[in-house]
């Protein structure tokens, strides 16, 4: 009833022959993988929270600069509208040292009055459109483009442009200002900041009309984006000087030239008349030279220098007569 033991020798499994592994038998070679899988989710999962949290951050530093601008936007809004000579300040000019002189205000677009949530759509447009010398804000072109969409007031209503520009007009005047106590460090910092953001936004909201893209904004961003044409190659290196928000404030400031310049930009015939001018007024001036230094050399000694005076009297106003005249056309031309 006992059990026997039969110890077995240790050089028994060399004599044995070695096995295929059959389909039956266990295989631990799937065990490396799911390491080697664990391993890169672990890496994914790491990229994944490093990108949410700088999200996260970016959206948190988007917001506080929206918080300023939207402050910074409210305080010159309470200015801008004093500054308006309606009913309730009449006349009085003294009252309101920012009151636009009487020709320029008749002539003035009115601007948009916007109301708290304007001023934070506002806010968040001058974020977005924000760029500094040297970078870009097309990077969030999307974004742009998003705000925009949900937004349509912003392009569809010319007085949110003219709202920024007398924004920041009004910031420059202010600045210029002998009689104004100097802001603090952090308060230029800011005014400096939000003034350029204002620009920024403004360029952005005047880029479509000035570039000629009748589907607005997205139109230009096609255009500008990836530039593939000469146009678009000029037409983005005017976003980047941000010379279409400069031309903005430029007619906010002079209405009057901008209401001159729409109503004949189609006149395309003036140049002609310029330089027909300009060639009379040196063939003028080259005939003056002539007299004055030879004569007439077939008049008397007597009537010689009364003939040539008159001459010269007679060609001085026609000369006159003539750049009137090319300064006049020079003038349509560039409006």
């Amino acid at each position: 009833g006992g059990v026997l033991l039969v110890s077995t020798p240790f050089w028994a499994p060399f004599l044995l022959p070695r096995l295929p592994n059959m389909p039956g038998m266990n295989d631990y070679s799937k065990w490396d993988k799911l390491v080697d899988s664990d391993e890169e989710r672990e890496k994914e999962d790491l990229a994944e929270r490093l990108v949410s949290e700088a999200r996260e951050e970016s959206s948190d530093r988007i917001r506080g600069e929206q918080s300023v601008a939207e402050q910074w936007l409210r305080r010159n809004l309470s200015t801008l509208i004093k500054s308006e000579d309606d009913s309730k300040y009449g006349n009085r000019r003294d009252h309101d040292p920012y009151a636009p002189p009487e020709l320029i205000k008749n002539s003035q677009m009115p601007f948009r009055k916007p109301n708290k949530e304007d001023l934070k759509v506002l806010a968040m447009l001058m974020v977005l459109s924000y760029f500094e010398e040297g970078e870009t804000n097309l990077i969030r072109h999307a974004q742009m483009l998003d705000l925009i969409r949900h937004h349509r007031w912003l392009e569809e209503d010319p007085g949110a442009l003219e709202f920024l520009c007398r924004v920041h007009n009004l910031n420059m005047k202010q600045q210029d200002e002998k009689n104004r106590p100097p802001p603090g460090i952090q308060e230029a910092k800011v005014d400096n900041r939000c003034r350029s953001m204002c620009l920024c936004a403004a360029n952005t909201l005047a880029g479509p009309a000035k570039a000629g893209c009748q589907n607005g904004l997205l139109e230009l961003f096609n255009l500008i984006c990836t530039p593939d044409t000469s146009k678009g190659h000029e037409m983005r290196l005017k976003w980047q000087k941000k010379e279409f928000g400069k031309d903005a404030l430029f007619d906010s400031l002079f209405p009057d030239l901008k209401q001159y310049k729409d109503e004949n930009k189609d006149d395309n015939n003036d140049w002609w008349e310029v330089w027909l001018m300009l060639g009379f007024i040196v063939v003028i001036i080259i005939v003056l030279g002539c007299l004055m230094y030879f004569g007439f050399p077939k008049s008397k000694p007597a009537s010689s220098k009364t003939t040539t005076t008159t001459a010269i009297t007679t060609l001085a106003a026609a000369a006159t007569n003539a750049i009137e005249a090319v300064a006049e056309a020079a003038g349509k031309s560039e409006l």
